[in-house]
C-alpha cells in the first residue's frame, strides 16, 4: 500500500474544502505504511486537516469498513480506496455544497476516470446520469451503474438509521460499496455531479481484474450474490413483500450467470478439439 497511497493523500491535501478528517485503516500491512502515514500527519495538520492512523490484523475489506464506520463522527462520509485519488481539487467541496443545497439528499456521486497503471493516461470515463430506478440498477449492477469507492459521499446523520449498528455483512471478496450505498438509494434522494473528479488506477494485479478460472469466477460472483441477498436483509425499511421480490431478481441473476459459466465449461473442450487442432 505504501507505494500507492501517497497519491490519495496528496490529492486530499490539495482539496479546497477547509474541514477534513481522514482515517487510514492499515489492514495488516507488512511494509512501512505506518511511517508514511505518520509523516503525512504533519502535512495534514499544517493544512488544518486531521489524519488518523489505525492498525488492525488482516481482516479483509468488510471488517475494515465495519471498524471504520464506528470511527466516523463528521457530517459526510467518503471511503476511497488506497490506490485511487481525486483529480480535481474541488471534488469534496462540490459534493458538500451539493448536500447543503438540498436537505433531502442522502448520497452524492461524482464521475470517475480509469487510469492506466503504467502511463497514468485515462483509458475511459464514467459519468452516471440520474435515473429513477437507481436502487434497482445498483442492486443488479446494470444500465451502466458503476460502484465508486471514494466517489460516493453519504450523509452521516442517516447512517445509523440505514445501516444498523454500523455493520455491513461480512464478505471477504466483494460488495463493500454496494452495502454502503444500497440502503441510501432505497431510502433517500441522490445527486450526480456530472464531472470527472476521481481517478481510479487500473492495475493488472487488482482483485477485480485478475484472470481467473471459471470456478474462481463463480466463487467471486457467489460472493457478490451473498452480499446482495444479505444487504437486502439488513435494510429495515424494505417491506417483506418488496424484499422477497428483490431477492428473486438477485436469485435469477446468479442462476443465469451460473448456467452461462457451466455452459462455457461444457463447450470449451469441444472448442479446443474443433478449432485448436
Amino acid at each position: 500500500m505504501v507505494n500507492i497511497i501517497y497519491r490519495l493523500l496528496n490529492s486530499v491535501l490539495t482539496q479546497t474544502y477547509p474541514n477534513i478528517e481522514m482515517t487510514v485503516i492499515d489492514d495488516g500491512s507488512t511494509d512501512n505504511t505506518k511511517d508514511i502515514i505518520i509523516s503525512y500527519q504533519f502535512k495534514f495538520a499544517a493544512r488544518g486537516y486531521k489524519l488518523n492512523y489505525v492498525y488492525q490484523n488482516n481482516q479483509g475489506l468488510s471488517s475494515t469498513i465495519n471498524n471504520g464506520l464506528k470511527l466516523v463522527h463528521g457530517d459526510f462520509l467518503i471511503w476511497p480506496d488506497a490506490d485511487d485519488w481525486y483529480c480535481r481539487d474541488d471534488a469534496i467541496e462540490k459534493m458538500v455544497v451539493t448536500f447543503e443545497n438540498n436537505i433531502n439528499l442522502g448520497i452524492v456521486r461524482i464521475g470517475k476516470q480509469y487510469v492506466d497503471e503504467h502511463t497514468f493516461c485515462s483509458i475511459g470515463t464514467v459519468v452516471f446520469m440520474k435515473r429513477n430506478n437507481i436502487f434497482h440498477d445498483c442492486l443488479l449492477s446494470k444500465n451502466g451503474y458503476f460502484f465508486a469507492a471514494g466517489g460516493d459521499m453519504l450523509r452521516v446523520s442517516l447512517l445509523d438509521e440505514f445501516i444498523p449498528k454500523r455493520e455491513i455483512y461480512y464478505e471477504k471478496t466483494a460488495g463493500q460499496n454496494l452495502q454502503l450505498t444500497l440502503p441510501y438509494f432505497y431510502n433517500t434522494e441522490f445527486a450526480m455531479i456530472e464531472e470527472v473528479m476521481q481517478s481510479v488506477l487500473v492495475r493488472s494485479v487488482s482483485m477485480s481484474r485478475e484472470k481467473k478460472k471459471l470456478l474462481e469466477v463463480w466463487k467471486v460472483e457467489k460472493g457478490y450474490y451473498n452480499t446482495r441477498i444479505n444487504t437486502l436483509k439488513r435494510i429495515p425499511q424494505i417491506s417483506t413483500f418488496k424484499r422477497f421480490a428483490y431477492e428473486m431478481l438477485v436469485h435469477w441473476k446468479f442462476f443465469k450467470l451460473s448456467m452461462w459459466l457451466l455452459l462455457v465449461k461444457l463447450l470449451y473442450p469441444v472448442y479446443k478439439v474443433v478449432f485448436k487442432k
